[in-house]
Parts: C-alpha cells; structure tokens; sequence
C-alpha cells in the first residue's frame, strides 16, 4: 500500500522501465513512487482542479498530465519542475 494522496486515486502508470509509479488524484496532485522500496520521491502540486490521468514520457525524464481544469501540463519526472506552459484551450474538464 503506497499512502499519500488525501483523496480518490483516479489514475497511475509506471515509467518506461518499470522503476517508478506515477499517481495522480482528485486532491490536485501527483505523486512519484520508486518501486524496490515504496519510497515517494516526488508529490508535485500538479493543477487547480482534480487530476484526471498521468503518463510517462516515452524516455521516462516527463510526465504529462490532464485537469479537471482544462489543462495539459508537462513535468519533469526527477525534480517535479513544471516543463514550458500549460495546453489550453479545452472548453471542458479533460
């Protein structure tokens, strides 16, 4: 059991090479597990309204995330440092 969001877990994928597990969650956030010991390594306070889903970047060094708020959001997966600006232009929760 991997404790940490404070709300419903609506999505996780794991990294290309199966070391890490991104989750994200209604409580706006997303989370980074390193898997051989359960460690969290990232919690990025990712948008203004529930996260929807999360992948991984075909190398594994992004994440990419979907909102409630409209948004695309791109992450850098070691840091949690937002990468350039959010993809807007979505009418609707994504």
């Amino acid at each position: 059991t991997l404790d940490g969001h404070r709300n419903w877990v609506l999505s996780v994928a794991f990294s290309p090479d199966g070391l890490k597990l991104a989750s994200c969650s209604s409580d706006c956030t997303i989370w980074v597990w390193c898997m051989d010991n359960l460690e969290q390594l990232l919690k990025i306070n990712a948008h203004q309204q529930l996260v929807t889903t999360v992948a991984w970047w075909p190398d594994g060094q992004q994440l990419v995330s979907a909102s409630w708020d409209s948004t695309v959001k791109f992450w850098d997966s070691y840091n949690g440092d937002q990468i350039g600006l959010p993809c807007t232009g979505h009418t609707d929760s994504i």
